[in-house]
C-alpha cells in the first residue's frame, strides 16, 4: 500500500511538475501523504526515472558562466 495507490514524479525540471500534472510530488502532496499516514515515514512510490510525459523547462538549463 502506498498514498493513493499510485506512482509519483519528483521531476521538478518538469514542464509541467506542478501545473495540472497530478503525479507531481510538491510539498503539498506530502503534506497530505503525512496527514493521511500519521507521520513522516509515509510510504510513497516514486518513478525510478523520468516518466514518459517528461517535458524539460527552461529552468533545467541552468549553469553557464
Amino acid at each position: 500500500m502506498t498514498y493513493r495507490d499510485m506512482t509519483f514524479c519528483r521531476e521538478s525540471f518538469c514542464a509541467k511538475f506542478g501545473k495540472g500534472c497530478f503525479r507531481s510530488y510538491t510539498d503539498k502532496v506530502h503534506q497530505r501523504a503525512v496527514k493521511w499516514w500519521g507521520s513522516e515515514d509515509v510510504p510513497v512510490s516514486f518513478y525510478a526515472g523520468k516518466p514518459e510525459c517528461y517535458k524539460a523547462s527552461d529552468k533545467a538549463h541552468y549553469g553557464s558562466n
